[in-house]
């Protein structure tokens, strides 16, 4: 039975008061192939693999899994609702749980477990998957992990006074900023051609402001996945150039209703106002349980990426009413949550 049947007939047997839903279950755990591996494939340097063999991923890359699960729920969003996670134990035995997500912009799985391994050698991963019917996890599986030619992160040095990747060699920035708010799949001013144009000018990283995932449309806790399949790409594109991004979650007008004026106050179209009025969204409590939520997904969706360099949270906060009537002190207490 697919999931649909499984969460609609849940429902419903529950409130006819005749049956609970069953537990939830994973039917499938499958490796999506690295992308240097599909395109040695593609050149025909390596021989074809069949789709469902466990693929070696070099150490820094994506380790994607692709799930399928039978759960009860009403959005599939909500990780109080179903709570997808892996739990992946390094060859040191470092243990690290990552939280899974849903993503109906993909055709080939509706949940998937994003991952970029630290180390090389065997690592260990179950997937587990929780309702409010019971929980389920997956068999035990490997993964080979083989060395890279990737740096690694970008993190602070040991004296924090500058940046360095991973294997301990430096990160100077110098890149652009693109003021751009990408709605759409496939659309925004960032593109393939820019920045190879920006790394032949010795750019290496990238700075944007993505347009909401929650909107009008969706309502609060729900996300707009053209929207976020647009930031899959932009991921994309970069690691394959080795740019880093700086992430600029929140853009001021998006909390304005009036300071910046114009079309430049876009609260009047965020669903948060549903919840709290601009002045009180950064003390409000039922606006910060959506906001963490959000963050939430966008860890689980996002945060594997060794692109990404600097979560901006807020740019301009001073330019919304949260901070000129709300305080600027309840501002830099959420900033700091």
């Amino acid at each position: 039975m697919n999931r649909s049947c499984v969460v609609v007939a849940g429902l419903l047997a529950v409130a006819a008061g005749v049956a609970q839903a069953a537990p939830p279950a994973i039917t499938s755990v499958r490796q999506a192939m690295p992308p240097e591996l599909a395109q040695q494939m593609r050149q025909g340097l390596i021989p074809a693999q069949a789709p469902d063999a466990g693929f070696p991923v070099p150490r820094y890359e994506k380790l994607e899994l692709r799930i399928e699960l039978a759960a009860t729920f009403q959005n599939p969003f909500d990780p109080e609702q179903v709570d997808l996670s892996a739990e992946f134990t390094a060859p040191s035995g470092k243990v690290w749980k990552i939280w899974g997500f849903y993503n109906p912009s993909s055709s080939t799985a509706l949940w998937m477990v994003r991952f970029a391994p630290t180390e090389t050698g065997t690592w260990r991963y179950v997937v587990k998957v929780k309702d409010h019917e019971g929980t389920a996890e997956s068999k035990p599986a490997e993964v080979t992990v083989v060395e890279s030619k990737r740096p690694g992160f970008v993190g602070l040095a040991a004296n924090k006074r500058y940046l360095q990747y991973s294997n301990g060699s430096p990160f100077y920035g110098v890149g652009l900023w693109y003021n751009d708010g990408y709605e759409r799949f496939g659309s925004g001013s960032i593109t393939e051609e820019n920045l190879d144009s920006l790394k032949q000018h010795g750019a290496n990283f990238i700075s944007f402001y993505n347009t909401p995932l929650e909107t009008m449309a969706t309502g609060l806790g729900r996300y707009d996945e053209d929207r976020a399949g647009r930031l899959d790409q932009l991921f994309d594109w970069c690691e394959k150039r080795d740019m880093a991004i700086s992430w600029n979650i929140w853009f001021h007008s998006n909390f304005s209703e009036a300071v910046w004026g114009g079309g430049n106050a876009r609260y009047s179209a965020n669903p948060y106002r549903l919840v709290a009025s601009a002045d009180k969204y950064f003390s409000s409590d039922e606006a910060w349980k959506y906001t963490e939520k959000l963050y939430r997904y966008q860890v689980a969706r996002w945060g594997y990426s060794r692109s990404l360099a600097i979560w901006f949270v807020d740019d301009e906060i001073n330019g919304t009413e949260g901070w000129t009537r709300g305080g600027s002190q309840g501002a830099e207490a959420w900033c700091l949550k």
